[in-house]
């Protein structure tokens, strides 16, 4: 049985600081190291051909800003895909206009094309996609405030204090009669 008080988690010992100035101990073995496990940027099986690449070339970026975890493959894997989506659907567009004439019984109309009309679909998904994974400047900056912001959650810390105070007991002994009745 160990002797001494109870070492405090890293997490905690970290945010205390090192007043001392003494050299610190290693804690990466203690229970209360509250470091997720690093993540690999390897593809979900499921991603072939462009997305794959794709996902080759964010993904890597992505763990080391710190930005992806297990959790989030299912979504950057979307993501790859509907980047992929949209360079197809912008293939088509090359050679054709984004608008065509039809004869009906009102005349000679002017419509959209339906690839154009995919295009901008995939547009809106990819700018919400890329504001989730912090992939423009304006949203990467907004993220990283935001993660410096939090608060650190430490194990240690008590819930806030009741906001009325208890009323005194009367008497010498009123500990041992709570109610106050002698």
């Amino acid at each position: 049985m160990a002797r001494g008080r109870k070492p405090d988690p890293a997490a905690l010992q970290d945010a205390k600081g090192n007043p001392g100035r003494r050299k610190a101990a290693p804690n990466s073995d203690q229970a209360g190291d509250v470091t997720p496990p690093p993540v690999k940027s390897t593809a979900p099986r499921y991603l072939k051909g462009t997305p794959l690449e794709i996902w080759n070339r964010i993904a890597p970026e992505l763990v080391r800003m710190n930005l992806l975890r297990a959790t989030d493959y299912n979504a950057l894997a979307v993501y790859c895909q509907t980047v992929a989506d949209y360079r197809a659907a912008t293939g088509k567009l090359k050679n054709t206009s984004k608008v065509y004439w039809t004869d009906s019984n009102h005349g000679r109309l002017q419509r959209i094309s339906p690839w154009f009309i995919v295009q901008q679909r995939l547009v809106k998904a990819m700018l919400d996609y890329e504001d989730r994974f912090g992939l423009n400047p304006a949203m990467r900056q907004r993220i990283q405030l935001q993660l410096a912001q939090t608060p650190a959650q430490l194990p240690l810390t008590s819930p806030e204090p009741d906001a009325t105070p208890e009323q005194p007991r009367q008497g010498a002994l009123g500990w041992l009669n709570p109610q106050g009745h002698a």
